[in-house]
């Protein structure tokens, strides 16, 4: 395994933009490893807030598995 390090941004769609001299590492497969700088606070936007409370009104759903299955179906149709 190679390891790079790159300082980048991280888009509100949470997209990391590599620069253009690691042209050769796109398309493939990576393990990413992430150091956050801790004294910039994270915004908590309204989606996450939006599916953290969805979150926990599933758990109470009788059948989490289907309802898990239908988000996941969800997702992948809208994020293919």
């Amino acid at each position: 395994m190679q390891a790079i390090e790159i300082e980048t941004d991280i888009t509100k769609e949470g997209h990391i933009h590599l620069p253009g001299p690691l042209r050769k590492v796109f398309g493939r497969h990576a393990r990413l490893i992430l150091l956050l700088d801790e004294s910039q606070p994270a915004e908590k936007s309204a989606a996450i807030d939006n599916l953290l409370s969805l979150r926990g009104a599933l758990r109470d759903d009788a059948d989490f598995d289907a309802a898990m299955r239908e988000i996941d179906q969800a997702w992948q149709a809208w994020n293919p």
